[in-house]
């Protein structure tokens, strides 16, 4: 699927969405690349309608470990969970790029949308559809090899044609990816050793991207769901 163009994003919020505000109501807000917009167990008071850029959905749990949920680069929204169940946030949501997006107060919402049947249609669109692929990403991390879903996790760092990741510690990536240090190593080297990657302390180079796209089957990280919203 086609991702859509920033113009075309902040358009869509406005005739599906915010059909009675103006566009130019609340203003655009941007993020540079590895900041945390949201981190898991804040109170969140804002809907935040993602128009560009790229982000990364993880958990943490009680023995520190993270786990990778999602990496969206495509038009998403957040908070709406958290709106409707009265929750505090359950993942945390790091910008992965330039991250541009326009925060809509709870409070607005509340006075103008509450009952407003096309925006809750449409929210639950677009909930319904982040649940089906948090559910693939279940299965990915069940049934895809290490390979596969490193492979796809370099990619979805890559930033455009660029062929340089930069890279956390192996340490973090093996509790994003579920698994072990040295099974994470393993996997690394083979890929090195298949002339896919070059590895230096803290970069990934990617030498065969048709190679890693072949391994990755695709990116299993980015696949989408396409979804219809009511016009």
């Amino acid at each position: 699927m086609k991702r859509s163009s920033y113009d075309d994003n902040v358009k869509r919020v406005y005739e599906h969405y915010l059909t009675k505000t103006k566009n130019d109501a609340f203003n655009i807000s941007s993020y540079q690349a590895g900041k945390n917009i949201v981190m898991q167990g804040d109170e969140i008071d804002h809907f935040f309608f993602v128009v560009s850029g790229k982000l990364k959905i993880f958990r943490t749990f009680e023995n520190g470990k993270t786990l990778l949920i999602r990496i969206f680069e495509e038009f998403t929204i957040l908070g709406d969970l958290e709106y409707f169940l009265k929750i505090e946030a359950n993942c945390s949501v790091e910008t992965q790029s330039v991250v541009k997006l326009i925060k809509i107060p709870f409070d607005y919402i509340d006075k103008e949308y509450r009952n407003d049947n096309k925006f809750l249609y449409n929210i639950l669109v677009q909930t319904s559809s982040k649940i089906l692929l948090t559910q693939e990403q279940t299965s990915i991390n069940l049934m895809h090899s290490l390979d596969t879903r490193f492979s796809s996790y370099i990619l979805s760092l890559a930033e455009g044609n660029s062929k340089t990741v930069i890279i956390p510690s192996l340490i973090d990536i093996s509790n994003h990816l579920g698994t072990s240090y040295r099974h994470l190593t393993r996997t690394i080297k083979k890929l090195i050793n298949q002339g896919a990657i070059m590895k230096t302390k803290n970069e990934v180079t990617l030498l065969n991207k048709e190679l890693l796209l072949k391994i990755s089957q695709g990116n299993v990280y980015e696949s989408q769901i396409d979804y219809k919203v009511e016009g």
